[in-house]
């Protein structure tokens, strides 16, 4: 069994372009269903009923070291923007102690809601960063789909688990 150690390396792709050197550190979203709390004759207080598939608004910051013209062509406003992160995360087979190293590879893709230009700071980092407003993400994890969430197609598949087909198939 392979046990996961580090994320060896990555890099920051807009459009198919690679833009390097331009974050350090990116911090993935976090994904929650839309829920209704339910308070009814023979429930003994309240449940909250999960809409399957469906998410709230889910926001994506993507940190830049300094705003500089990655930056600044990276803020197409009003325009879908296309972002993928390929990472080559480091694994321990336990079995036999050697290290391999496996793909990671997440797609975002979204349109800016948010700029946040940083600061000026001398011999610094500025730290601006834009805010994609998501309307798809993929998660794939040694070549395998592990979460794709597309709001705009109906799609919800967790670890391959395709959550919106039998929905999807009655509609």
């Amino acid at each position: 069994m392979d046990r996961t150690n580090v994320l060896n390396m990555f890099n920051a792709y807009q459009n198919g372009v690679k833009r390097i050197g331009v974050t350090a550190e990116v911090t993935l979203p976090e994904f929650e269903f839309k829920s209704e709390s339910i308070e009814a004759a023979g429930l003994m207080g309240t449940v909250d009923a999960v809409a399957v598939g469906h998410t709230d608004a889910i926001e994506q910051e993507i940190p830049f070291i300094n705003a500089d013209d990655d930056f600044f062509n990276s803020l197409m406003t009003g325009q879908n923007v296309s972002m993928t992160l390929r990472g080559s995360q480091q694994v321990t087979d336990s079995a036999t102690g050697t290290i391999k190293n496996v793909p990671v590879r997440v797609v975002l893709g979204g349109i800016v809601k948010k700029i946040k230009l940083g600061s000026l700071k001398q011999a610094g980092l500025g730290n601006p960063s834009f805010t994609l407003s998501l309307n798809y993400y993929l998660h794939e994890f040694n070549g395998q789909k592990r979460i794709e969430i597309d709001k705009l197609n109906s799609v919800c598949v967790i670890n391959g688990n395709d959550l919106m087909a039998e929905i999807n198939s009655q509609c």
